[in-house]
């Protein structure tokens, strides 16, 4: 029963670890393109409007936060350790810059918030994004790499089992 319960253990751990941390990257993602980058581009476009485009912008950045946080609640492998050492200081020199363009926008400065997205924030999204793909590539390689001890470890258990079953019954 001990080989049960660390299965057990094993799979639980792999959703925790794993899953929803790569489910967290992929949001950080999305609320940075989605909720960041884009809406600027809208409202120079005058798809959206400036006051649309800058609640935007603060949704995505508070939750983009929020992620990221909530993520580095998680266990971290080594692997990731080192790709987060990357990615820290691209979420830190971002996150002023993001507060800049916001206050822009909210004074309807919409071409001089491009302007400086394209100058100051995009070389700065461009490898932090690439890192967070990185983290997610990481979380699906252990993912993958646990799923597969696990799934050991029950076969095993399901062996020994069964002997235990012949053995005690003769069957």
């Amino acid at each position: 029963f001990q080989r049960l319960y660390t299965t057990n253990q094993a799979i639980e751990s792999i959703y925790n670890n794993q899953v929803v941390p790569l489910k967290q990257m992929a949001d950080i993602i999305s609320d940075y393109i989605d909720g960041v980058l884009v809406p600027i581009e809208q409202a120079a476009a005058q798809k959206m409007s400036a006051a649309d485009a800058t609640k935007a912008m603060v949704d995505g950045q508070t939750k983009a936060h929020t992620h990221w946080q909530a993520y580095m609640q998680t266990e971290l492998f080594a692997e990731e350790k080192s790709i987060v050492a990357k990615a820290e200081p691209l979420v830190r020199q971002s996150t002023p810059i993001i507060t800049q363009l916001i206050e822009q926008m909210r004074a309807g400065q919409v071409d001089t918030a491009l302007k400086k997205k394209k100058k100051a924030l995009q070389p700065l999204m461009t490898p932090l994004l690439a890192e967070l793909e990185n983290i997610a590539n990481v979380q699906l390689v252990n993912a993958r790499t646990a799923a597969e001890a696990s799934h050991s470890a029950m076969q095993t258990l399901m062996w020994i089992m069964a002997f235990t079953v012949v053995a005690v019954f003769g069957v």
